[in-house]
């Protein structure tokens, strides 16, 4: 099944709105984001096929778009539109926002048969936020990933990182009582 192509960008345009609009300055420099830029890129590049391979085997969904591209900024802020990975110190924990974030993209793809699965899945959690509901599957298909690339520390640190956040501490809460596996059972019928 195809995999996008993921291209992680620092772009100079981006920044300087984002810079504006946060009225901030502590923002990062151009050079520290070309650095941070490159370092994710070799991390992603060191890891990008399994990671891909794992995510779309893990629902066998199509990916609709060839190309994904990933922008880094000088903010702790990370969002999956437009796919948007802000600094962390730690490659590490960027490469693992960055995963979560392409979790996000694949499954908020427009295909309208995957519509209602997805649709059909927010339907068995009526009572959860929006927020909630999204992470549920998110956070399902992350732990698979965690899983077969033997990062169990790195799970653990996840889950605890969103306990601060009551709509992600919720949605792991989900995930461990019905199971990342029965989750994503449901998602890939």
């Amino acid at each position: 099944m195809q995999k996008p192509q993921i291209q992680i960008i620092n772009s100079r345009v981006y920044n300087n709105a984002i810079r504006r609009w946060l009225e901030r300055d502590d923002y990062l420099s151009d050079e520290e984001l070309d650095q941070y830029q490159n370092a994710l890129e070799a991390k992603w590049r060191e890891n990008s096929d399994e990671i891909l391979g794992l995510i779309v085997d893990c629902l066998g969904w199509p990916w609709d778009e060839a190309v994904v591209r990933a922008y880094v900024t000088g903010t702790k802020a990370s969002f999956s539109n437009p796919l948007t990975i802000g600094y962390r110190k730690n490659i590490d924990l960027a490469f693992d926002i960055l995963t979560h974030e392409l979790i996000h993209c694949y499954i908020s793809q427009s295909i309208s048969e995957l519509r209602k699965k997805v649709d059909d899945f927010y339907g068995e959690y009526p009572n959860e936020s929006r927020l909630t509901q999204n992470h549920i599957m998110v956070h399902a298909i992350h732990e698979h990933i965690f899983r077969q690339t033997n990062r169990l520390g790195e799970l653990e640190a996840d889950i605890a990182a969103c306990q601060s956040a009551s709509d992600y501490a919720r949605s792991w809460e989900i995930v461990k009582q019905v199971g990342y596996q029965e989750i994503i059972k449901k998602l890939a019928q």
